[in-house]
């Protein structure tokens, strides 16, 4: 197979995938601007009530949390995109097709996971740029902003794996594995999404390489269509 063969059939996964995102793509991000009002609603009640100091105080003492919902942004965003991928690619074994095209099967595999963690990294800078905004609009130090943004890293990778795992739990064809699957993701979200206060991961290098293998999670249960498990 020829570069420009590649390159047509990677063009054409592209335009498939724009195909199956472009109508329903935008919900998270709706949802997003959402709860990134009702964030800066809750800041702004809290000092319009008790004061500037009282919020100050709540969250370098107390730590309080009140943005949580952004979590749920960022991990329902990445199952969100993951079922519009691959519920559409799953379906009616068209998953089947990937294997007898004149490419490896690991280019429109990848390809689809691609636009997927890249629309999530969009999601997830829009989140974290939003979430700036806010905090600097009430004026908080970088001492106190900085703990604060840190707390959305690892949600980002909960987001991340949660897409990986809810596309591998689609294309898994037993029952045992996919149950194994659902099991393994919860898992690692509910680590991920765990907030012990702002900035819990001191060592989220080691956390993010961790999530490495949900990458490859996708192909591996796609091959057990190819050999003949669906």
């Amino acid at each position: 197979m020829n570069r420009v063969s590649r390159k047509t059939i990677l063009r054409a996964v592209l335009c498939k995938e724009w195909v199956k995102l472009r109508m329903l793509v935008w919900v998270p991000f709706f949802v997003m601007i959402a709860f990134l009002i009702d964030t800066y609603m809750r800041y702004k009640g809290i000092v319009a009530l008790h004061g500037a100091s009282a919020l100050w105080l709540d969250l370098i003492y107390k730590q309080s949390i009140a943005f949580y919902k952004l979590e749920w942004v960022l991990i329902g965003g990445g199952i969100w995109f993951a079922c519009l991928q691959f519920l559409p690619e799953c379906s009616h074994k068209r998953l089947r097709l990937l294997f007898h095209i004149p490419v490896s099967h690991q280019l429109p595999i990848y390809a689809m996971l691609c636009v997927g963690l890249l629309v999530i990294g969009v999601l997830f800078l829009g989140t974290f740029g939003g979430f700036y905004a806010i905090l600097c609009r009430f004026h908080f130090p970088a001492e106190l902003y900085v703990p604060m943004l840190k707390t959305l890293l690892p949600w980002g990778l909960a987001g991340s794996v949660a897409y990986c795992a809810t596309a591998a739990v689609i294309a898994q064809t037993d029952i045992v594995r996919k149950l194994a699957l659902v099991f393994l993701g919860y898992v690692y979200i509910s680590f991920l999404s765990e907030t012990n206060g702002f900035d819990a991961f001191n060592d989220l290098g080691w956390y993010a390489l961790s999530c490495v293998p949900w990458i490859f999670a996708f192909e591996a249960a796609a091959l057990g269509v190819k050999e003949g498990r669906a």
